[in-house]
């Protein structure tokens, strides 16, 4: 059986950051942690919610579906208004699926994609699932649980979507292999708590 992705799209929103944009976090960012030269930011309470509709609505254009041709959704996201409900549950009435199909969310950060892919790969080929839409959402710049735009990791942290559907049907894209590696060293600079900023002098001017 041939199991892949039947699409894969993106989603971003218009506004635009530059690295320089955030040259106010120079005195505390390593050497070795420069960020992406642009990065993408959607400053609105409904981030996390907005990105999922638009990109999952993309995906299910890009590859000629109906939402009731799928049969699981998983969702992952980071940031957004709420930690909990996650994000499936949102999607699922936004997109009209069946009340059948199940909705997941999964929380690897970075990984959630590749992994989101793996665990639909394995549920076709296990015969339980025929399509699976999976949707990942970044949403650290909306004011809600997102990063704390006085450390080196808000340079890094733009806002977006992806989504793909995983089937043995229509294969564009098909998945040969898995791999995946884990940095526990970026365990602390990568944080996103609900601690007071940590340097707020360094906000004063920034965009």
């Amino acid at each position: 059986m041939t199991v892949g992705l039947e699409t894969v799209v993106s989603y971003f929103p218009d506004e635009i950051m530059l690295r320089s944009d955030f040259d106010y976090l120079t005195p505390i960012t390593p050497d070795d942690m420069k960020g992406p030269d642009e990065t993408r930011k959607l400053r609105d309470t409904f981030a996390a919610e907005i990105l999922a509709e638009r990109v999952a609505k993309k995906a299910l254009e890009s590859a000629g579906l109906l939402p009731s041709d799928i049969d699981l959704l998983v969702t992952q996201n980071i940031g957004g208004q709420y930690i909990m409900p996650g994000l499936g549950t949102f999607l699922h009435q936004a997109l009209d699926l069946q009340k059948g199909t199940p909705a997941w969310n999964l929380q690897t950060s970075c990984a959630s994609f590749v992994d989101g892919c793996e665990l639909g790969r394995n549920m076709v080929l296990a015969g339980i699932y025929r399509r699976i839409l999976l949707v990942t959402v970044t949403a650290l710049n909306t004011g809600g649980w997102g990063v704390d735009q006085s450390t080196a990791f808000a340079a890094a942290a733009g806002d977006g979507a992806g989504a793909t559907i995983v089937s043995d049907q229509n294969v564009k894209f098909e998945i040969l292999s898995y791999s995946n590696s884990t940095y526990g060293e970026l365990y602390n600079a990568m944080k996103i708590d609900f601690t007071s900023t940590e340097n707020p002098e360094l906000l004063v001017e920034r965009p």
